[in-house]
């Protein structure tokens, strides 16, 4: 299930799909927090080049910008 939300402002409005969806998010951003080494890949170029990795908080940052662009 793709998140189409632009704000959490509550759990209320939400289907059963989307609060698992929040919580399995919530719980693999948990994980990536308790590395040693806070860095997740970041997704497939497009244009054929190695992806970056990026730190957890740039990677919600550009998983933002993408929700808001789509």
């Amino acid at each position: 299930m793709s998140w189409t939300k632009k704000h959490l402002l509550d759990i209320e409005s939400l289907t059963a799909d989307e609060i698992i969806t929040s919580a399995r998010q919530a719980k693999a951003f948990k994980a990536v927090g308790e590395r040693a080494i806070k860095k997740v890949p970041a997704f497939a170029r497009q244009d054929g080049r190695q992806p970056v990795h990026r730190t957890v908080h740039a990677q919600r940052a550009h998983q933002l910008e993408l929700a808001h662009s789509g």
